[in-house]
């Protein structure tokens, strides 16, 4: 059957060759030419051969269609062999077009994406809507939008092959990593830990696939053909790539953005510092990089890949720094623990126990906590996904660790107490002090005396950066409070201390802010600039915007009783 077939498209081919004709398009209809169906591979190589051994010097008619044809088999070609070296001399073919048609362009534009050229791609794909009718393009955009993704998806990837003697048989393995010409370099890191971790033929089952993809070697350019089709075919890794760069480019909606727990971040995060064996001498050898750490043994049912990518990304450009907060909590815990291990308290041949107890001290260290918030928090508006805030409703006691309080807070002093605290709490509605912090205005006049309020008003100071608290709503206390932002009213029969109130602070004994926009009532009130009004014995403030109305009142621009200006 084969060998029938073979006569039959070289009698078709060599009546091709020596038919008499000027026209390309008359002999076309004679022969074997490439078509848009499925074709055997035999057949697209022999279609290839006949045409590239044609000479096209008596053709003065329909030359564009040869090469049309030309480019068409190369690409046929492909389909089978995978050679993306095929492609380029597709592309060659192509552009020798002096009349390009809008199927042209269509093909230029995909196999451009093809070999991850998106701007190439983008360029013929303008060329393509501009010669084709809106109505027959209508049609391809989901192809096109399939064909886009996955051109961007192929301009993340790059493979490094290296070679080595097993046996005195020299071979050769292969890596994927991240594409040094991305530009989304600035985010190696986590796009490593995606190409690396998620792909199916890097899983620990696909030893004989990779075997046999490595097999390819010598041939280098089949061995990367094939790996980046094995990668570029991926669902998971694909879904993932996508959505990283969606996210940076600011494309993702924000409320379609997987959420995790804050207690699921730094869960993940800790699971980096794994246990990978125990030595004699009772210490331990750790691994903390991305293809050996505990993540997938997480109990949570979830897709914590994209989270896993972060919290990498996050903990070395930890390790970057000169100083290493994350590295100085982990040689913490890991002295703590050899040293157990050493006295007897820690079985140390049990290394799954040991492995949970460092990941538990890891995740549960303020430190290490911290540091992977501040890393969030500044990448928070490229990442793929969100933490849920920690809130209560309607009723909660202070002070909290909870993000946000809506309702009633109460307790004897503000969150804000919580001097280790990681980020700003805040609490929207009634806030109750029954002691309340400004107890401790008076017991140091130092710290609270008025010069210490001369900061520069461009100062990082009043900024939410570095602030515990922040209260929306009704502030309520004994002695006082020492909120760092409070917007609507403060009451106290002592002294209230913060950064910036906006609206009414009414303290009996005095009132201290930084920035008062609105009204300070009380025996004493200081400010650094206010843009409204003091009333009270003794007003003092630096910029003043307004009136002051008391005993004495001192500004920068005169000191008078009465009434200021």
């Amino acid at each position: 059957m084969r060998t029938a077939l073979f006569i039959t498209i070289f009698t078709l081919l060599s009546g091709f060759a020596t038919a008499q004709t000027s026209d390309y398009k008359v002999y076309r209809k004679q022969n074997q030419h490439p078509t848009c169906t499925v074709l055997d591979s035999t057949i697209v190589n022999d279609v290839l051969s006949e045409l590239l051994t044609l000479d096209t010097t008596p053709f003065t008619s329909n030359l564009d269609v040869y090469y049309k044809d030309l480019g068409l088999a190369y690409y046929q070609v492909y389909l089978s062999r995978k050679d993306t070296a095929l492609l380029r001399s597709s592309i060659e073919a192509y552009l020798k077009i002096k009349v390009p048609t809008d199927a042209d362009y269509w093909n230029m534009m995909h196999i451009h994406c093809i070999l991850g050229e998106c701007q190439k791609g983008a360029y013929y794909l303008r060329l393509y809507r501009a010669a084709t009718p809106v109505e027959l393009q209508t049609p391809k955009e989901e192809e096109i939008l399939r064909i886009q993704h996955n051109c961007q998806i192929a301009s993340q990837l790059h493979i490094d092959i290296q070679t080595f003697e097993q046996n005195g048989v020299k071979k050769a393995a292969a890596m994927a990593s991240h594409g040094p010409k991305s530009k989304y370099s600035a985010f190696k890191r986590r796009f490593d830990y995606i190409i690396l971790n998620t792909p199916k033929i890097h899983a620990a089952d696909q030893v004989e696939a990779r075997k046999k993809l490595f097999a390819l070697y010598p041939d280098t350019l089949e061995l990367k053909a094939e790996y980046l089709r094995l990668l570029f075919m991926d669902s998971t890794l694909s879904t993932n790539l996508l959505s990283m760069m969606n996210a940076i480019d600011q494309k993702e909606d924000r409320q379609q953005k997987t959420q995790f727990s804050e207690e699921e971040f730094f869960q993940v995060a800790s699971r980096f510092f794994y246990i990978d064996s125990i030595l004699s001498d009772a210490s331990f050898q750790t691994h903390i990089c991305i293809g050996i750490n505990g993540v997938n043994q997480t109990k949570d049912q979830k897709d914590l890949t994209l989270l896993a990518a972060f919290s990498y990304e996050a903990i070395f450009s930890d390790f970057d720094r000169e100083a290493s907060l994350i590295d100085q909590v982990f040689e913490k815990h890991k002295q703590e623990l050899e040293q157990k291990m050493k006295s007897g308290e820690i079985n140390k041949t049990d290394i799954e126990a040991l492995r949970k107890d460092l990941y538990a001290r890891m995740a549960q260290d303020i430190v290490f906590q911290k540091v992977l918030l501040v890393a969030y928090h500044q990448n928070k508006a490229n990442l793929a996904f969100k933490l849920k805030p920690n809130n209560a409703y309607v009723f909660h006691l202070i002070p909290s660790v909870k993000d946000n309080i809506y309702g009633i807070s109460l307790g004897p002093i503000g969150s804000e107490a919580i001097c280790n605290a990681i980020k700003l709490r805040r609490t929207h509605g009634i806030n109750i002090q029954l002691i309340g912090q400004g107890f401790f205005i008076p017991m140091n006049r130092k710290e609270f005396a008025f010069e210490q309020i001369f900061l520069p008003l461009d100062s990082l100071f009043f900024t939410t950066q570095n602030a515990r608290s922040l209260h929306n709503g009704l502030l309520l206390s004994t002695f006082g409070t020492y909120t760092d932002f409070s917007n609507g009213i403060v009451l106290s029969v002592g002294c209230s201390f913060g950064r910036k109130v906006n609206g009414l602070a009414v303290n009996l004994f005095a009132n201290k802010y930084y920035v008062a926009n609105g009204v300070e009532l009380g025996i004493q009130n200081q400010a650094h600039k206010v843009n409204g009004l003091q009333v009270g014995l003794f007003n003092r403030c630096v910029e003043l915007n307004g009136l002051q109305i008391g005993l004495w009142n001192v500004n920068e621009k005169r000191k008078l009783p009465l009434v200021n200006w």
